[in-house]
């Protein structure tokens, strides 16, 4: 394997847990001293006190782990030469496909979704209908679209370049994956996968030692900015069909409720109209980066509702536990507690002190501690745990925000990337060169 062994090393070390928890958490808090912003609620000192003690049970774990040990070099080496990613991403690439072919049967003929709906017609046929086992494999299957393309680059990386037919695939359901997630207005899996493919094209560029030119630092500023614009408008046509406008919207809706623009802005957005709705849809991405934080407050100190015990943060397991036994799926908490607001984020804490009230920072420690275990076999020299630690990555840049591991976008695609491990064979000889 012709690479430069620091630059490998570099590659793998910024996968790590603990770097990645210190710059997402770093910036985010660097950001709220900055961002126009005002909490437009009382919180108590308890509440920032717990959050801190959530954080801290975070960096704990990550750093009493594997994620701050060298990197086994010659293993990783000799894991890259003797296995054939080429197989991999093919195999990857057939389940991505599979996966979303389902996920159409499933959302259109199944469950009777109708097409060219809107997000609204959509959402309230899916919760008319119920996700049974078929349901649950095409979420499971379709996950694998979201590392398809990486999967290419990849084998690429490693010599072994896959056919134009298989990129083609990789790309094409990468695209129907993402676009059916977009349909029910959601933004997260588009933001999972942009963040995903770009850690991949990070880690391949720092591992080659290629640097970054004025042209490519362009592109991203440009690729930036096109991403903004997307959510934006995105959020946008949400609101026209809720007819909201959308400086109504930053001031009134359920993310707006902890945390307000502050006066300059509002004043600063209501010079003409294209400020009032896309000026204004553009800093709504402020808020919801930032209203988490906010709402975990109101959540600490306001939630009445006894310890759910697991049915936000090990929701995939009751799941399927039900749908097994054909049990009744687990109440929805906001039918029946005081204090929880659901449609809001409540960064990656809110959902482990509802399961887990007080003992949450054990049970962060816990979780924490278990998804640093990809990267511990990564830098032992398993090359084939890249995928997962990716995904580990991609969870903790929104934890800040969000807990990816109370939806499916986290979950779900945290299984496909553990998956990967057996979808890597051995290399077989004369395969690779021919």
């Amino acid at each position: 394997m012709s690479l430069n062994s620091l630059r490998l090393r570099n590659a793998v070390m910024s996968l790590s847990p603990l770097r990645s928890l210190t710059w997402t958490f770093g910036i985010f808090f660097a950001g709220m001293l900055v961002a126009p912003i005002r909490p437009d609620i009382d919180y108590s000192v308890a509440s920032v006190a717990f959050l801190a003690s959530c954080i801290a049970a975070a960096f704990a774990a990550t750093a009493s782990t594997r994620s701050s040990i060298p990197v086994n070099l010659p293993l990783l080496a000799s894991s890259a030469d003797r296995l054939d990613w080429r197989r991999a991403s093919q195999r990857c690439v057939r389940l991505a496909v599979a996966g979303v072919l389902l996920l159409a049967i499933d959302r259109y003929a199944l469950r009777g979704v109708p097409i060219g709906s809107d997000a609204f017609e959509a959402r309230d046929a899916l919760k008319d209908s119920s996700s049974g086992l078929v349901g649950t494999l095409a979420a499971f299957l379709s996950s694998f679209a979201a590392f398809g393309w990486i999967s290419t680059w990849i084998a690429d990386f490693h010599g072994q370049p896959p056919s134009r037919r298989q990129r083609l695939l990789a790309v094409a359901s990468l695209i129907c994956y993402v676009a059916m997630s977009l349909t029910l207005g959601s933004r997260s899996l588009l933001l999972v996968c942009i963040t995903l493919h770009a850690y991949a094209s990070l880690f391949l560029r720092q591992a080659r030692g290629t640097a970054f030119n004025k042209y490519i630092i362009f592109a991203l500023a440009v690729a930036a900015m096109t991403i903004v614009a997307t959510l934006a408008y995105i959020l946008q046509e949400r609101l026209a069909l809720m007819g909201l406008s959308m400086i109504d919207s930053i001031q009134l809706s359920s993310y707006a409720y902890t945390l307000k623009p502050t006066d300059a802005v509002l004043q600063f957005l209501s010079k003409n109209d294209f400020l009032e709705s896309f000026g204004a849809a553009v800093y709504s991405l402020i808020l919801y980066l930032y209203h988490g934080t906010y709402e975990f407050f109101l959540l600490f100190d306001s939630y009445n509702g006894p310890s759910t015990l697991g049915t936000q943060t090990l929701w995939l397991p009751l799941k399927l536990l039900s749908i097994i036994t054909g049990s009744a799926a687990p109440d929805n908490i906001e039918d029946t507690y005081d204090g929880y607001r659901s449609g809001v984020f409540t960064t990656f804490a809110g959902p482990f002190y509802v399961d887990f009230n007080l003992f949450s920072p054990l049970l962060i420690w816990i979780v924490y501690r278990a998804l640093s275990t990809p990267f511990s076999r990564l830098a032992g020299g398993d090359l084939r745990w890249y995928f997962a630690t990716a995904q580990v990555a991609v969870i903790v840049a929104f934890s800040p925000m969000m807990n990816l591991l109370q939806s499916a976008t986290g979950t779900y695609l945290l299984i496909a990337a553990v998956a990967m491990v057996r979808l890597v064979p051995a290399k077989q000889p004369g395969r690779i060169e021919a």
